[in-house]
Order: structure tokens, then C-alpha cells, then sequence
């Protein structure tokens, strides 16, 4: 009897524990998913109001309108691509929480931060920007994926001209649909760069930078 007591008070006293570090855990994902959360909101917040801005720049001077929008794209560009990294080593790490609707709004926002740059670089042909879009399915094993998006990861960080875009082809968003439609993805992963040179096959940073002619 003695002994089954102190079985018992051993299951209890190791439930307890368990269901500590299992608060604490869920504590600080919970803490960190609402960072993440409200730093996209801000985010959104920043982008909406550019939108705004160069609305009403339309019809103004284009000199202008070009510099206002490099520096408008240029302020999210050191917002987005720390958030991005901060989601995914967040996700990874992830024991409980879900981080599907925070990706799904921060995926919403890369999107319209690509239709900016497309917008800048329609009005502005002077600007001197690379754009790649970089076709990968999130919910989905992809080992060249992987690859690739490291090999993109190093070749942004040496080449600041260069905007590289992330596009899930796994999500069911009507602008993904259509990007996909529109440079005919039927594989991953795929890039496009600057809307016309589509890569199928995986590359490293010295082949991409042979490809794109500038760094």
C-alpha cells in the first residue's frame, strides 16, 4: 500500500511538472506568434499608407513620384525580410503553436509588396532593381527547395539590388493563382526573374549572378 502511495504521488508530481513547461511553452510561443502578429500588422499599416501616398503623386511630377516610392519600398525592405526570417525560425521551432494565419497574412503582404515594386518599375524604367520570384510549395517536403532558397538567401544579402519575392504555390490566393498562370509554374522550384527569364533547374549564387549580368 505504502508503495503504490508513493507511485501514485510520483505520476502526480511528474503531471505537474509536464503541465508546467507545457504553460511555459505554450506561454512563450503564444507571446511570440503576437509579436510576429502585430509587427505584420504594422506592416500592413506602413504599406497602405504608401499606397495612399503615391496615389496621390499619380499625376504629380515623376522624378518625384519615383524617389518618394524607392524610398517608401526601400523602408519595408528592412521590415520585411527580418520578419520573414523571424516567422520561419519561429515555425520551426514551434513545439504547439500554429502559424498558418500569421503566414497567411504575412504572404498577403509580400504580394503586395511585389505589386509595388512592379508598379515602380513600370513608371520608373531607370530604377535599378532585380526582381526574382521564387516559386516553392510551404506545406510540402522540398529538398531543392530548400537549396535554392539558400542559395537566394546569400545572393540577396550580396546583392542589394536585387528583390527576391517568396511565392507558395500551395496556398489558394487568387494573386498566387495568377502569377502561376501567367509564367506557367508547373514545378518548383521555379524563378522568374524581372518577369522574363524563368529557371527550372536549381542554381547556385555564381550561376544566378552569370544570369542576371549586375549585382
Amino acid at each position: 500500500m505504502v508503495k503504490m502511495n508513493i507511485i501514485i504521488k510520483a505520476i502526480i508530481v511528474t503531471a505537474l511538472i509536464f503541465a508546467a513547461n507545457l504553460s511555459i511553452i505554450f506561454y512563450i510561443e503564444n507571446s511570440r506568434n503576437t509579436q510576429v502578429t502585430d509587427e505584420i500588422k504594422q506592416l500592413e499599416e506602413t504599406q497602405l499608407d504608401s499606397q495612399i501616398t503615391l496615389s496621390l503623386l499619380q499625376t504629380g511630377d515623376q522624378k518625384t513620384y519615383c524617389q518618394i516610392m524607392m524610398t517608401e519600398l526601400e523602408a519595408q525592405t528592412e521590415k520585411l525580410y527580418p520578419l520573414f526570417n523571424q516567422l520561419r525560425d519561429y515555425e520551426k521551432a514551434s513545439l504547439i503553436t500554429q502559424y498558418q494565419e500569421t503566414k497567411r497574412s504575412f504572404i498577403l503582404q509580400n504580394l503586395q509588396y511585389y505589386s509595388q515594386h512592379s508598379q515602380l518599375l513600370e513608371k520608373c524604367p531607370n530604377v535599378n532593381y532585380t526582381t526574382i520570384l521564387y516559386f516553392y510549395p510551404d506545406t510540402t517536403l522540398c529538398t531543392d527547395c530548400s537549396v535554392q532558397a539558400d542559395v537566394l538567401t546569400a545572393l540577396r544579402q550580396e546583392c542589394p539590388t536585387v528583390r527576391v519575392f517568396a511565392i507558395p504555390t500551395d496556398y489558394d490566393f487568387s494573386s498566387i493563382k495568377t502569377l502561376i498562370k501567367e509564367y506557367n509554374v508547373t514545378k518548383t522550384p521555379t524563378l522568374v526573374i524581372n518577369g522574363k527569364i524563368k529557371v527550372e533547374t536549381v542554381k547556385n549564387k555564381e550561376e544566378l549572378k552569370t544570369i542576371l549580368g549586375k549585382c
